[in-house]
């Protein structure tokens, strides 16, 4: 077997749908930073009363 065929087996996502997902787990993750702060500071922290 070829390498190109055994490499084909293995990759089943393009460099583009790669790419969305990382996108999309970038922006979960800061929206979730932002949410968590914005709850320490308001909620759970008290920090600035």
């Amino acid at each position: 077997m070829s390498l190109d065929r055994k490499i084909n087996r293995i990759q089943f996502l393009s460099g583009n749908s790669l790419k969305v997902i990382a996108v999309l787990t970038m922006l979960i993750d800061h929206l979730c930073k932002i949410v968590l702060q914005w709850l320490l500071s308001n909620y759970w922290g008290g920090y600035g009363r």
